[in-house]
C-alpha cells in the first residue's frame, strides 16, 4: 500500500495493486494519499468478500487503464447483502476522500456496530420463531374452547332448570374443559406477547416482530369490536397503531360503503349517523344522498339511519350498521343483487303502523353470558309492519264490546282481563260492566284506577290472539302477534344495541319501576319518548313484556343455514315473551332478554302488540 512518505516514489507515480487503489493513489497524487486511501482498499476487499468477485467499477483500476471512473455502485443482489453492509461499502469507496471513513478504525467501528446489531437481530428472530411456534396451539385451544362451550350450551338448552345434578354433571364437565382450553390459549398468548416484546428489545426495528404484534392486535381489535367492548377495542387500536400503522392503514381507516335501492326508485335519502349523547345514541345529519338508488356511498364504520321519502309513498326509516371495511348492500342469503326497500303507497298504513324493511340485523346477546338469550349472529328478515304501541285498555275494551254486541258474550267473558285464579275458578274480572253490557275501567283491588291509555295486561295468550284475529277482520289486514325475531329487530334495529336508545341501562329512558319515585304503576303508552327504536317503535324496554307468536324453543325460531329467518309459524302451549315491563328493575329490561309464557297464564307485566307482513298498494 502507498503511504504519505514522498521519498518512496517519484512524484506522479502510482504504486499499489490497481484493483484496490483509491482514485487519488491511482492518479499518483501522493500528497492526497492517507489513511482514507487504506479505507478505500478495505471497502473493495469487503465488496469482494460479500460478492465473491472484485468490483468492475473500481476507480483506481479504471484510472490506470486511462478509463474514466465509473459511478460507484453498491454490492448487487437486493436482499442478499444486508443494507447496513451495503452502506459501509458505499461510504468506504466514495471517490471523494472526504466522504469516506477517516481511517480504518472508524470503519472497523462501523463494522463492529453492524456485527453487534446482526447478532441481536439473529437473537430477535429466534424469539420470533419461538413465538410463531405457539400460534397453532393458541388457535387449537380456542377452537376447542368454542366447540366445547357450544356443545355445553346445546345440552343446557335440552335440560330443564330442575334437572337433577346427575344430568347436569356432564354439562358442567364440558364447561370446565372449555374454560381450561380458554385459559391455556390465554397463557400461550401471554407467552407469545412476551417473546415478541423481547425480540423488539433485542432489535427495535425488526419488522418480523412488529408485524406479528400488529397482526395480533388487529385480531384483538376485530374481536373487541364484534363483542361491542369499546374499551378493549380502543386499547387494541392504540397498540395496532403503534406497531402497524402503515401496514394496516386501510384497516385502521376502516371506511365502508352503502348500497341502497328503493322501490320505486328516485326516492330522496337523508343519512344520519348515531352518536352518543347523555348515554343515548342520537342521529346526527350526515347529508342528503338522494335520489335512489345509491351505489357504494363511502361511509366510516358505525351505525346510521337512512330516512327515505318519495312523493305518493309513506316515509320509511332504514337503520344501517357498517362494520369496518364492510359493504352494506342488502343482498339476501343466496342472492346476487340487493333487495330494494319497499315504500308503501301513501294511505296504505295506519297512523301507528311502522314499516321494518327487509335486511340483515344482529340478533342475540354478544357474549351469550345469559342463559335466556339467543346466540349472537347476523340474520336476514323479510319486511313486515308492526304497531308503534302495545294494545291499550281502550282498544281491548272496544274488542270486548264488539264481541258483546255481536252476541259472543261467552267469548268476551273468557277474554276479559282477570285476576289470577285457577282452572276451575277463574279470577274476578278487572274491567267493570256498563249498563248496556259493555266493559269499562273501575278501580282494582288496590284502589288504583286503570287508565284507558295504559297497555292492557292480565290477558291470556288466547285473548291476545283473539284480539289480533278481530283486528285482522276489521281492517282487512293479516294482523297477528309478531314473531320473536320480528319483535327483536323492530326493537333493536340492526346494530345489536341492548336497549332502544343504545347500550347504557339508564332508568330514566323507559317506563320501568326505576324511572320515577313512588309505587310503580303502568304509564300511558308513549309516555317516555326516549324508549324508541330506530324504526320509531315505542315502549319496548319499558311498559309491558309482550307475547310473541312462535312456539317457544330454547334455540329460538327456525333459521336457515344461510341465516334467513323462516316465516312465522304460530302455535304452541309455551310462547316467548320479549321486552321490559313497568314493574321490572331497569337493568333487566334488555332487548336480548327472553321470557316464557304458558297459555292461560295472566300477568300484570305482560301485554302484546300486533304485526303483519308488508303489502304495498
Amino acid at each position: 500500500l502507498l503511504t504519505n512518505e514522498p521519498s518512496l516514489t517519484r512524484a506522479g507515480a502510482a504504486v499499489g495493486t490497481p484493483m484496490y487503489m483509491a482514485p487519488e493513489q491511482a492518479r499518483g497524487d501522493a500528497a492526497a494519499v492517507g489513511p482514507w486511501s487504506d479505507v478505500y482498499a478495505l471497502g473493495i476487499t469487503l465488496f469482494q468478500v460479500l460478492e465473491g468477485r472484485p468490483p468492475e467499477w473500481a476507480a483506481g483500476y479504471r484510472l490506470l487503464q486511462r478509463e474514466p471512473a465509473a459511478p460507484i455502485r453498491p454490492p448487487e443482489g437486493p436482499g442478499r447483502v444486508p443494507d447496513e453492509l451495503v452502506e459501509i461499502v458505499y461510504r468506504a469507496t466514495r471517490e471523494d476522500p472526504g466522504e469516506r471513513y477517516p481511517d480504518g478504525a472508524a470503519m472497523a467501528a462501523a463494522l463492529g456496530a453492524w456485527l453487534d446489531g446482526a447478532q441481536r437481530r439473529d437473537r430477535a428472530r429466534a424469539l420470533v420463531a419461538r413465538a410463531d411456534a405457539l400460534r397453532p396451539a393458541i388457535h387449537l385451544h380456542r377452537d376447542r374452547a368454542r366447540t366445547l362451550a357450544a356443545t355445553a350450551r346445546e345440552m343446557w338448552d335440552q335440560l330443564p332448570p330442575y334437572a337433577p345434578v346427575e344430568e347436569k354433571r356432564p354439562v358442567w364437565a364440558l364447561e370446565d374443559q372449555a374454560r381450561e382450553e380458554a385459559r391455556a390459549a390465554a397463557r400461550d398468548e401471554v407467552e407469545l406477547l412476551q417473546l415478541l416484546r423481547q425480540a423488539l428489545e433485542e432489535a427495535p426495528d425488526l419488522d418480523e416482530a412488529r408485524d406479528r404484534l400488529a397482526d395480533l392486535y388487529r385480531l384483538r381489535h376485530a374481536d373487541a369490536e364484534a363483542r361491542g367492548d369499546a374499551e378493549a377495542a380502543a386499547e387494541a387500536e392504540a397498540q395496532l397503531r403503534r406497531f402497524g400503522a402503515r401496514r394496516h392503514a386501510e384497516y385502521l381507516r376502516g371506511q365502508g360503503a352503502l348500497t341502497l335501492l328503493t322501490e320505486p326508485p328516485g326516492a330522496q335519502v337523508r343519512i344520519y349517523r348515531y352518536v352518543e349523547q347523555d348515554r343515548r345514541l342520537v342521529p346526527r345529519h350526515v347529508g342528503d344522498f338522494g335520489p335512489s338508488p345509491l351505489f357504494e356511498v363511502p361511509l366510516d364504520p358505525g351505525s346510521y339511519l337512512c330516512e327515505i321519502e318519495a312523493e305518493g309513498y309513506e316515509p320509511v326509516l332504514v337503520p344501517v350498521y357498517i362494520r369496518r371495511r364492510e359493504h352494506w348492500d342488502g343482498v339476501p342469503p343466496g342472492g346476487h343483487a340487493p333487495v330494494p326497500i319497499l315504500l308503501p303507497a301513501r294511505g296504505s298504513l295506519g297512523p301507528d303502523d311502522v314499516v321494518v324493511p327487509a335486511g340483515w340485523f344482529w340478533s342475540g346477546e354478544r357474549s351469550r353470558s345469559k342463559d335466556a338469550s339467543l346466540p349472537w349472529r347476523q340474520l336476514w328478515l323479510d319486511a313486515f309492519v308492526i304497531r308503534r304501541f302495545p294494545v291499550t285498555n281502550a282498544e281491548y275494551i272496544a274488542f270486548l264490546d264488539e264481541l258483546v254486541a255481536s252476541g259472543r258474550q261467552a267469548e268476551a267473558e273468557r277474554f276479559v282481563p282477570r285476576y289470577k285464579g285457577s282452572a276451575d275458578h277463574p279470577g274476578a274480572a278487572i274491567y267493570g260492566r256498563r249498563d248496556d253490557g259493555g266493559f269499562c275501567l273501575v278501580p282494582d283491588a288496590d284502589g288504583d284506577l286503570w287508565q284507558p291509555d295504559w297497555p292492557v295486561t292480565m290477558v291470556t295468550l288466547e285473548g291476545a290472539e283473539a284480539f289480533a284475529a278481530w283486528e285482522a277482520a276489521r281492517t282487512g289486514q293479516p294482523w297477528r302477534l309478531p314473531g320473536e325475531l320480528q319483535w327483536e329487530k323492530a326493537a333493536r334495529g340492526v346494530d345489536g344495541r341492548i336497549f332502544p336508545w343504545g347500550d347504557a341501562p339508564e332508568p330514566t329512558y323507559a317506563a320501568t319501576r326505576d324511572c320515577r319515585p313512588g309505587q310503580p304503576t303502568p304509564l300511558p303508552v308513549g309516555a317516555v319518548p326516549t324508549d324508541r327504536s330506530p324504526y320509531g317503535v315505542r315502549d319496548l324496554s319499558g311498559g309491558v313484556c309482550e307475547f310473541c307468536a312462535d312456539a317457544w324453543s330454547p334455540t329460538g325460531p327456525p333459521v336457515s343455514a344461510a341465516g334467513r329467518v323462516l316465516p312465522v309459524v304460530t302455535g304452541g302451549d309455551v310462547r316467548p315473551g320479549r321486552g321490559g315491563a313497568w314493574s321490572w328493575h331497569h337493568a333487566l329490561c334488555r332487548l336480548d332478554y327472553r321470557t316464557r309464557h304458558r297459555t292461560g297464564v295472566r300477568r300484570s307485566d305482560t301485554g302484546f302488540r300486533l304485526a303483519r307482513d308488508l303489502t304495498t298498494g
